[in-house]
């Protein structure tokens, strides 16, 4: 009879304790089993699931790290899972470096290359993602789907002639009768500007699934693009035949509505599109723009504000519309050069005639450029700009990006890249727009974000130098108060920044000076700026942080525990860092409950591990050994960290049996 191993029973005991909820016992089971010496692949990698389950992320990544270090048998089951683990936890930077030491060790593996370029696109690292995209594609050279991917992130860079030529020779390859790969084409034909292809590719399309209301609702919307309502509608209509609750045929019909010149007609289209679909980008912005034409400019900047939120990429429509209303609103605070700088290329790419209007800015000369420049771009408010030509022919929009775009796409690149790669993606902004303030301010916080106070100090300075109306270089300077321990400047320097922009308070003023108060003990003032940081920005985990802090110093119990919750779900990776390296145990056995005072202990140290970082959409922190971690929002219904533990369980149980594959 065949006797069992020591340490396989302890890891059979190990995912029993988990299923029962008995994470703590797990723990201290996973651990005699990592003090086996020699102990196989196999084994580790069912301990590492088994440390993921129970929280321990960090450490289940220290494990996996153990079987990729060997390079035998184990290594493309730890790869995987290391990836799989690191990335619903949103740190991509892990993600990143277990790929690159897979590619090292097997760099005849396509899939290694193919899950980097998807790390990197969702990172935004196009250029990045372009180069190992290439290389799968180079290992794989018949595979449709990367050869579709290679030529879509051409597209996204420009790079027309390449995406198009790209497409041509995956053609091939292409499966008949695949409504996917004909989608996949379309959106590379409109976005490097083919729109006669890329309408045949959607047609296509639609022959496969008649069925599919979103394929029409996009050959509606292309029509769109070059003024057709009555074709836009038909499409539309069919839509809506096999979807009625479908928010683009909402949104199709309002488009047309706002194309006949009548606003209040479409308001009805475009609110029942954002009931049917509140993240919907382009039909927040067509209810912002039918505002503006009802000169209802709060309501319209409140819209746009929810559109820059929930767009991905360089949406400059958005800041054209913004920049009317401002004109109208307060037209000479805004005739300087720095305020057109988002707009300026585009604008004068679809109205030539704008360059002079720009030069010389009167708020007439301006809005007639702006307004022509909307009514060229016919009925398409989407990221993929184009407008129709003097001639009649529907065009791509080249600029890809404004200063203001490109300077906050550069610092989240941190989500991805090593800080030295994103500080250098910054540094080229600033090269590229050496009078524009903000990519300056961004470089400033970032270097605050990674503990570099006097280079983030010398740049947020720097921007207030080159325009002293830069709203968050002053909201930086007292985040580098706090940082240097001293709240009571942090709220001068606040209270002036605030005084500097005519006593207007942008967003992330309210999580700054909440801080300083709460280090203050002034708790009451505190909590109503903590409150409202949260209020405008949801996902501002440092504001949940500092108000969980609120409460527990004001004795609030109920009110603590319930952003306790809130930010075990929304920042797991980021408490379970912070308690490892406090040796608090968070998440124990049924019945084990952290005290309040472990519980605070936590969140302070989570909060020196953030450094300055008190970003709302891309949240960083620092291990102790160093490690740059990202907190990973989390929209609903999107997949939660734990979602798959009874699959992960699952997995380690198989794998006892039959050893690493």
């Amino acid at each position: 009879m065949t006797r069992t191993p020591p340490h396989l029973g302890a890891l059979g005991a190990a995912l029993v304790s988990l299923r029962a909820g008995r994470r703590a016992t797990a723990a201290r089971q996973v651990a005699e089993v990592l003090a086996v010496p020699g102990i196989d692949d196999a084994a580790l990698v069912v301990a590492a699931s088994c440390r993921f389950v129970a929280r321990d992320y960090g450490g289940a990544l220290e494990v996996l790290d153990r079987v990729i270090a060997r390079g035998g048998v184990g290594l493309r089951r730890a790869v995987m899972d290391r990836a799989r683990f690191a990335g619903v936890l949103g740190w991509d930077q892990e993600v990143r470096a277990t790929l690159e030491a897979a590619m090292a060790i097997e760099p005849y593996e396509p899939r290694w290359y193919a899950l980097a370029t998807r790390t990197f696109v969702r990172g935004g690292a196009t250029e990045h993602a372009l180069r190992v995209a290439r290389e799968a594609l180079r290992l794989e050279p018949g595979s449709a789907r990367m050869g579709i991917e290679v030529a879509r992130l051409h597209a996204e860079l420009g790079h027309e002639a390449e995406a198009i030529s790209t497409l041509e020779a995956t053609r091939a390859h292409v499966p008949a009768g695949s409504q996917t790969h004909h989608l996949g084409m379309a959106y590379v034909l409109r976005e490097a500007g083919a729109f006669t292809q890329a309408r045949a590719e959607l047609e296509a399309a639609w022959r496969l699934e008649p069925t599919r209301a979103r394929t029409l609702i996009d050959l509606a919307e292309q029509a769109l693009w070059s003024g057709d309502t009555a074709t836009a509608l038909r499409w539309a209509s069919a839509a809506g035949a096999i979807d009625a609750a479908a928010a683009g045929v909402a949104r199709v019909c309002g488009t047309v509505a706002m194309l006949e010149g009548d606003a209040v007609r479409a308001v009805p289209c475009f609110d029942r599109a954002i009931e049917l679909d509140p993240d919907d980008g382009v039909a927040l912005y067509w209810r912002a723009e039918a505002a503006y034409r009802m000169q209802q400019y709060e309501l319209a900047h409140a819209l746009l504000t929810r559109t820059t939120m929930r767009v991905e990429g360089y949406m400059f429509v958005a800041w054209v519309l913004r920049l009317l209303v401002v004109l109208h609103e307060r037209a000479p605070q805004v005739l300087q050069p720095q305020r057109f700088e988002e707009v300026r290329e585009a604008v004068e790419e679809i109205v030539p005639e704008a360059r002079a209007a720009f030069e010389q800015p009167s708020e007439a000369r301006l809005v007639r450029c702006l307004e022509l420049a909307l009514e060229r771009m016919r009925g398409n408010r989407a990221p993929t700009a184009t407008f129709v030509d003097e001639r009649g022919t529907l065009r791509r929009v080249r600029a890809r990006t404004g200063v203001r775009h490109a300077a906050r796409h550069a610092l989240q690149l941190i989500r991805v890249l090593p800080p030295a790669d994103t500080l250098a993606a910054l540094d080229e902004v600033v090269r590229r727009h050496p009078d524009a303030p903000l990519p300056i301010c961004h470089r400033g916080e970032l270097r605050s974000w990674l503990g570099d106070l006097a280079g983030a100090r010398a740049d947020l300075e720097a921007a207030i130098r080159l325009d002293r109306f830069t709203r968050w270089a002053y909201i930086g300077l007292s985040g580098l108060d706090l940082l240097e321990g001293d709240p009571e400047r942090a709220l001068r320097t606040s209270a002036h920044g605030v005084r500097t922009m005519g006593h207007t308070e942008g967003p992330a003023v309210h999580v700054h000076r909440g801080e300083a108060l709460r280090r203050l003990g002034r708790h009451d003032e505190a909590r109503v700026d903590l409150e409202r940081a949260i209020e405008l920005g949801p996902t501002r985990i440092s504001a949940w942080v500092d108000l969980a802090l609120v409460h527990a110093a004001t004795g609030r119990r109920e009110a603590f525990d319930e952003a306790w919750r809130h930010l075990e779900v929304a920042a797991p990776g980021l408490l379970s860092d912070a308690s490892r390296e406090l040796e608090v145990v968070l998440w124990g056995d049924p019945g084990e409950v952290p005290s309040l005072d472990e519980r605070q202990r936590v969140l302070e140290h989570a909060l020196a591990m953030m450094r300055g970082n008190r970003s709302t959409s891309c949240a960083t922190y620092f291990t102790r050994e160093g490690r740059l971690r990202h907190v990973q929002p989390f929209a609903a219904g999107a997949k939660r960290p734990h979602d798959d533990d009874e699959r992960t369980l699952a997995m380690a149980e198989a794998l006892m049996g039959r050893g690493a594959r």
